[in-house]
């Protein structure tokens, strides 16, 4: 004989009563016995995830099944992949920023030492080109 786990009692509870809130249900099970009200909010919505549990417009809870199962592993839901090529092509295009105009700049001449006053001359004639 195998112990009745948390989840199975849940499950009863919400059978054997329709209609239950998740509050309602909380209250029942802390009085029943050690409880945590967030490990209690997993399971239920676990079982309303794989169909063991369904939940009305008003919050109320009734059950799909009538004998509980073993709860299967859980599966976190998975997102698409994204093609990191096509996001990069993609965010490129759509910030492509304009380069700017190039300009033509002279190079500054380089410094002369020696002769005319210090290749001062050759200095000032290089701008005057």
């Amino acid at each position: 004989m195998s112990k009745v786990t948390i989840a199975e009692r849940i499950f009863n509870v919400v059978r054997d009563t329709p209609g239950l809130t998740e509050e309602n249900i909380h209250e029942v099970m802390s009085v029943d016995v050690k409880y945590k009200t967030t490990s209690g909010k997993a399971l239920i919505y676990r079982m309303l995830r794989v169909k063991f549990l369904r939940r009305d417009r008003n919050g109320r809870f009734f059950t799909h099944i009538d004998t509980y199962k073993p709860l299967p592993a859980y599966k976190p839901k998975r997102k698409k992949p994204v093609l990191v090529e096509a996001a990069m092509n993609a965010y490129q295009h759509a910030y492509k920023q304009p380069h700017p105009p190039v300009q033509h700049v002279q190079p500054e001449p380089k410094p002369v030492t020696g002769g005319f006053l210090g290749g001062l001359g050759r200095r000032i004639s290089a701008y005057f080109r």
